[in-house]
């Protein structure tokens, strides 16, 4: 009997042996974005993600010096540094003098659309980058769908153009506010269009499409201020509520789907999901920090700009 299993358990070494013959061992590339512009920090994480790598984003210099003494050291990195707002000016020889192997490619104005141009992606989500909110609410399902996020404007849209004609996928969603002139030139695709006329229902509408294509166990609860990796992630939609209320056609939604689990992103609108919890039943989880080396740490939150309006008396 002990002969017999002596002999199971060579056959089980060798093709475990065998296997890691045949399946390639591969290890992706860490980027990490080190600029004060957020259009940059969220594209350089659209990147890392859409081409398998892990993203890290820096969010001041100590975060920074941190982050460094606390990346993997068998894969290389590539850092994307802005040119005119690095948080620390060549940051990829603090890495090599840590011993990491770096490619770096410093970006100044329109890295969006250059980055968009080296991706092999199904679809393009069309937003306007004013409304930086947006940005948030799209993330999972863009990743999901392996779709990139295109900021376009009145200004741009016929370098958009150029680069949806160059690649053979023609699936376009424009979500959100956008200038006429982006819904005009891009009609000819035939977009999916979600413009509900303000962020909430636009969210909860992106988040339907993603739980009837894809399910969903879990929803990531936040108020759109803000990045976090989380959202990058292509698990779990966004869903927002705000810091006084709950829109109604969100508790209504909820009432009657089957996601009955959250994940909280902060303190910012923890009373409204305390709210959320006891209307629509579902169980919330907290994330207020992060843990490395045993030490907690607080989340990796890069705010956005608030969006300015231009209010003025017509009559």
């Amino acid at each position: 009997m002990v002969g017999k299993f002596n002999k199971i358990k060579l056959l089980l070494i060798v093709i475990i042996f065998l296997l890691t013959l045949i399946i390639p061992i591969t290890f992706a590339d860490q980027v990490i974005v080190n600029s004060q512009d957020w259009r940059d920090v969220y594209t350089g994480m659209m990147f890392a993600k859409l081409n398998s790598h892990s993203g890290q984003y820096i969010i001041d210099e100590g975060h920074g010096l941190l982050m460094q003494d606390n990346l993997v050291k068998n894969k290389d990195v590539i850092v994307i540094e802005s040119v005119n707002s690095p948080y620390i000016k060549n940051f990829n020889t603090n890495l090599e003098t840590k011993g990491h192997k770096t490619t770096v490619n410093f970006v100044e104005e329109n890295y969006n659309l250059e980055i968009a141009k080296t991706l092999d992606v199904d679809g393009y989500i069309i937003i306007d980058d004013r409304y930086s909110y947006n940005a948030v609410s799209v993330s999972p399902y863009a990743i999901r769908k392996n779709y990139y996020v295109l900021f376009a404007n009145e200004d741009n849209i016929a370098e958009v153009k150029e680069i949806i004609d160059s690649k053979d996928s023609t699936n376009i969603l424009i979500y959100g506010f956008v200038d006429r002139i982006v819904t005009n030139e891009l009609s000819v695709y035939n977009p999916i269009i979600i413009n509900k006329g303000e962020k909430f229902s636009n969210n909860l509408e992106i988040l339907k499409m993603f739980v009837d294509e894809f399910g969903a166990n879990q929803l990531i609860i936040t108020n759109g201020a803000f990045l976090e990796p989380q959202f990058f992630l292509s698990n779990n939609p966004v869903l927002f509520i705000g810091t006084t209320n709950v829109p109604d056609q969100t508790i209504s939604y909820l009432q009657n789907s089957d996601v009955k689990h959250a994940l909280l992103i902060g303190y910012d609108v923890f009373d409204n999901a305390v709210s959320l919890k006891s209307k629509v039943g579902m169980k919330i989880i907290v994330k207020f920090a992060k843990g490395v080396d045993s030490k907690q740490y607080a989340l990796d939150i890069y705010e956005l700009p608030q969006v300015k309006y231009n209010i003025g008396i017509s009559s």
